[in-house]
């Protein structure tokens, strides 16, 4: 009986009132200590770091509130040494400040790979075997030798190489053929409208040299360009020694 008398008297509801303005007010005060430890409902934009060199890095990211590291470095022949080639979070995305960031550098020293024996190979097999190697076709001369189209000799640097030496990944390596016994002559190929690449594997395909590579003011990119002129002109009926140069003009334009 007594205990019901408490429930209804004015010292319990006091006392009630007291305990949940209490209990209100620590959850008010818990909520804003977490808004603030997490920044609920503040987020900052991740800015695009590729391109940076890993030395910018520090001065960049420490302005806009992250933090990041290194997780990888790969080698990539086309993007310059030491720049980020890639990050997670991807750019442009929403978090949270302090936020860490994963990034992919591009190495500055290529890793060495192993020369390998070309010797006895045909033209087409050893251009194959070199770009799976990692390595770079350089120029192509030919020697009279009954041996027509074969590798007879591989260089690095104007110095012969032999099979097994490890070299940095992206070397050129020149090669010399068997022209065979007479002083052979070619088709000139159809260069024009070709992209960079599909006119270079075009020479070596019909045993000629890349000679000059003359960009316009619209290349940025040489791996985009095409090209819109060739020195020898093409014609349907034109011959070339073999091992010539062929110079190509290239550009990004597309009016030209």
């Amino acid at each position: 009986m007594n205990f019901f008398r408490f429930l209804i008297s004015k010292i319990f509801f006091i006392n009630l009132f007291a305990a949940l303005f209490l209990l209100a007010t620590l959850s008010w005060v818990v909520l804003q200590f977490l808004s603030s430890y997490t920044l609920h409902g503040e987020t900052i934009t991740v800015p695009e770091l590729r391109g940076y060199q890993a030395e910018e890095l520090d001065q960049i990211l420490n302005q806009k509130g992250f933090r990041y590291i290194i997780v990888d470095s790969v080698y990539d022949s086309k993007s310059k040494p030491g720049i980020v080639i890639d990050q997670e979070p991807k750019a442009d995305l929403q978090v949270k400040e302090q936020r860490m960031l994963y990034l992919t550098i591009n190495t500055k020293t290529p890793p060495k790979v192993k020369m390998p024996d070309l010797i006895d190979f045909s033209l087409r097999q050893a251009i194959a075997i070199i770009e799976s190697a990692g390595l770079v076709v350089g120029n192509l001369k030919y020697i009279p030798d009954i041996a027509h189209n074969a590798v007879l000799s591989q260089e690095f640097k104007g110095m012969k190489i032999e099979p097994g030496k490890e070299i940095f990944r992206g070397s050129s390596i020149d090669l010399v053929l068997g022209k065979g016994v007479s002083d052979e002559m070619v088709l000139l190929p159809n260069l024009l409208n070709l992209t960079y690449a599909e006119a270079i594997e075009a020479l070596f395909a019909s045993s000629l040299n890349l000679g000059s590579v003359i960009k316009d003011e619209t290349v940025k990119d040489s791996t985009q360009a095409r090209v819109y002129k060739q020195i020898p002109q093409f014609s349907s009926e034109s011959m070339i020694n073999m091992g010539s140069p062929v110079d190509i003009f290239i550009t990004q334009s597309p009016e030209k």
